[in-house]
């Protein structure tokens, strides 16, 4: 384990070349080729704690010396050009977000409702469990989602185009379900 992690991330061009194609990996997840990963089939198949996965192994070599050159590198060459793997990345960030928030939020509406009655307290608190189990991975995300929005070329990248969009649209339709009318059904 740590000999292998050493020998990996111990090593500059290694690290490097570690960066892109984990963003394409999170990107292509939606698409596995001869699997719906939303369908019944796919159900085994978690995107959501694989994209976690890969949020952590990205924020942890971000943070190294020289972890973030290759994103950079990437986002200033594809600036304004939709079909590649930065925007594609941080669209799918943004739908992992999307996902786990509002599915968090809405079992603790249901908690907080009763929906799962008085009596069975082992089904209530299995619901309790799984909202906190879908905040740990949105808390990943944005904390990785803070770290490149610190860079101007990749702050660029989500403040520009259909991103911009998206990120406006998100970021408002959370504080509607936070401090809004949907608050009060929380």
């Amino acid at each position: 384990g740590g000999r292998l992690s050493q020998a990996v991330l111990g090593h500059d061009p290694t690290r490097q070349a570690l960066m892109v194609p984990l963003a394409a990996a999170y990107a292509e997840i939606d698409a596995v080729e001869g699997l719906d990963v939303d369908s019944v089939e796919g159900a085994g198949f978690e995107k959501f704690a694989i994209r976690a996965q890969i949020n952590t192994l990205l924020l942890h070599v971000w943070r190294l010396p020289g972890g973030h050159a290759p994103l950079l590198a990437l986002a200033e060459a594809a600036a304004g050009k939709e079909g590649e793997v930065l925007p594609r990345f941080a669209g799918c960030m943004l739908d992992t977000l999307l996902y786990e928030l509002e599915e968090a939020l809405r079992r603790v509406r249901e908690v907080n409702q009763g929906m799962w009655g008085s009596s069975d307290t082992r089904q209530l608190e299995h619901h309790k469990g799984y909202a906190r189990h879908l905040f740990r991975p949105a808390l990943s995300t944005l904390e990785l989602w803070q770290a490149l929005l610190q860079e101007a070329p990749l702050a660029a990248l989500f403040a520009t185009g259909k991103l911009a969009l998206r990120v406006a649209t998100l970021q408002l339709g959370f504080l509607e379900s936070l401090c809004g009318k949907k608050a009060l059904q929380l």
